[in-house]
């Protein structure tokens, strides 16, 4: 007697964890096939932005443009590929009061995609969309060189990235003589201290900040005071 493999009820797929261990998922390869189409999503070829929806796969053609992300209801899944075509796609998930978190990113109202990369976002019911698989752009230049502090004693930035590393290059120039300034990350010392006896004698360093952590230009044991500019990179 010839075996159907499309309606054979001779085996059955099981729960091995998660709310119903054990539950019977499906019995037969034609059951098989259904709950693997569940798992699966939609692909929709999108021309430009687009209210995005729960399940698809959108593969952005033509033109850039914004996924809008639905609401970050408990298992919501959806995918975004960006083309060559397109250029560049913004995910977008504040629309709806999400968020989104990944490797990288944190708390990210939006997020960039440039030609060939995607993301797979799942959505945890607490308006938060998690990065499954993918990954966003990631910044590939540095800013431009800006002066952040002007004849003081002290300077410390603000947490330059909660989730990536950051490069900071750092310029120090005395104002007056006497300047003695250190370079700390996290409160720790990297620079050893800077000798600056004459006036407008200047430091470059190139330091890595750690996700969280601050960077400290600190001229507690000079006479006088430095001014700074940073450059900055994520990565």
């Amino acid at each position: 007697m010839a075996l159907n493999y499309a309606t054979s009820k001779n085996f059955a797929l099981r729960m091995l964890t998660g709310k119903n261990p054990g539950h019977e998922i499906g019995t037969g390869f034609a059951s098989l096939g259904e709950d693997v189409d569940k798992l699966l999503l939609g692909i929709v070829v999108q021309k430009g932005s687009t209210e995005g929806v729960n399940g698809s796969a959108y593969v952005m053609v033509t033109e850039p443009g914004t996924l809008t992300l639905p609401a970050p209801t408990i298992n919501a899944r959806i995918a975004a590929y960006c083309t060559e075509a397109a250029k560049e796609v913004t995910v977008n998930a504040s629309t709806h009061g999400g968020t989104i978190y990944g490797d990288f990113i944190h708390a990210a109202a939006t997020i960039k995609l440039l030609p060939w990369q995607h993301v797979i976002l799942q959505a945890d019911g607490t308006a938060n969309w998690l990065i499954v698989a993918g990954e966003p752009q990631r910044e590939h230049q540095y800013t431009a060189v800006s002066k952040v502090a002007a004849a003081v004693k002290t300077y410390e930035s603000g947490e330059y990235s909660a989730s990536r590393e950051t490069l900071v290059s750092v310029k120090v120039v005395g104002v007056g003589t006497e300047n003695f300034p250190v370079i700390e990350v996290g409160g720790v010392n990297v620079s050893g201290t800077l000798s600056m006896s004459v006036a407008g004698t200047e430091a470059n360093l190139a330091v890595v900040v750690p996700p969280g952590e601050k960077l400290k230009v600190n001229n507690g044991d000079g006479a006088n005071t430095v001014n700074v500019w940073v450059s900055t990179l994520s990565r």
